[in-house]
């Protein structure tokens, strides 16, 4: 199957999901679901403007549909340390976290969540609408040998 075939399929299995959710799947949507499955990284909401052909005075429509699009639980939110946001599209079900250069901002995913037992005792505090952003940040290797070319 080629790959617009694929992203084509991807785009049919979530405006079901939309549909069974009461919501519908637009123009705007669309773009910008396809630039997240098709993405090879995590993006910000600019750089999804940008790539899905948004016009500049479009962010705030990007912002909007990111938003809808994270109820669904298919899209990630990613926040860096310096409160920027990334997006990227996961599967149903593949919660995971990042370890991150702060500095290219290239992210590479954890696939497993240590915070299930943080929960369970925010539970048992009394605490309910548990939710939690765990990321790790560091310096990944082309970064840290551009700084010291002698690495």
């Amino acid at each position: 199957m080629s790959s617009k075939a694929k992203t084509d399929q991807f785009i049919d299995q979530i405006a079901e999901i939309m549909r069974e959710q009461g919501m519908r799947m637009t123009k705007p949507r669309e773009r910008i679901l396809r630039e997240l499955y098709e993405a090879s990284k995590p993006q910000s909401a600019e750089e999804i403007r940008q790539n899905a052909g948004f016009g500049p005075s479009d962010l705030v429509t990007v912002y909007r549909n990111l938003e809808s699009m994270l109820s669904l639980g298919r899209v990630q939110r990613i926040i860096l340390e310096n409160g920027t946001q990334l997006f990227e599209w996961v599967e149903a079900e593949q919660h995971h976290h990042h370890i991150i250069c702060r500095h290219c901002h290239h992210a590479e995913p954890i696939d497993f969540c240590a915070a299930h037992e943080l929960e369970s005792i925010a539970q048992r505090a009394g605490f309910s609408e548990i939710n939690h952003v765990i990321e790790v940040f560091g310096t990944c290797k082309a970064c840290e040998k551009e700084a010291d070319p002698a690495k």
